[in-house]
């Protein structure tokens, strides 16, 4: 039997092998994933614009108050304590991939409770794990992940990935609302 340390040195060679081979895998689905964002981004453009002339729900929702109260995993990032977070502050969202292994974020923000930011952005790199933004401006502290994803690198990508899912899906999430509304009316 191998003694110890030649036991980690060959677990540690084979786990190097594999970390290179995920590097190598996680390079190819980033630029997977922005050719498809670049194929997508003249009908976000017009979407965008298009949800931008909307007038506010008879409700007073907004569209991306709307879609988020649909998106299941958008809920996550709300604050832990409050069971009625209203997300009415969240004016417009966008979210983005760019050349260098960089993803961005971009919320405009009405006033609201908890921030005097009117707006958050944050781009970050896959390679080198940096991250620029927005400060926070906090008026009143509030656990929330979302508002940890501008504070922090934590979650990066996780908070990415759920806030890129609502905006590229925002038309399918707002549409589910309608669809709710017209069948608890029939």
């Amino acid at each position: 039997m191998e003694n110890n340390n030649d036991l980690e040195g060959k677990l540690n060679m084979f786990q190097s092998r594999v970390d290179q081979e995920y590097k190598e895998f996680a390079k190819n689905d980033f630029n997977v994933k922005l050719e498809y964002f670049n194929s997508l981004k003249p009908i976000l453009r017009e979407r965008d614009d298009f949800i931008q002339d909307l007038p506010s729900s008879d409700e007073g929702a907004n569209f991306w108050e709307k879609a988020a109260q649909n998106c299941p995993s958008f809920r996550d990032l709300l604050p832990l304590e409050e069971e009625d977070f209203s997300i009415s502050w969240i004016e417009s969202l966008r979210c983005w991939y760019e050349e260098n292994y960089v993803c961005g974020v971009e919320i405009a923000l009405s006033r609201n409770d908890y921030l005097n930011n009117r707006r958050l952005t944050k781009k970050f790199s896959l390679l080198d794990h940096t991250s620029e933004g927005t400060e926070l401006k906090v008026k009143k502290e509030a656990e929330c992940l979302l508002f940890d994803f501008f504070r922090e690198n934590d979650y990066d990508l996780e908070v990415f990935d759920i806030l890129y899912e609502l905006y590229i899906n925002g038309a399918y999430y707002y549409c589910m609302c309608d669809e709710s509304d017209s069948t608890e009316n029939k």
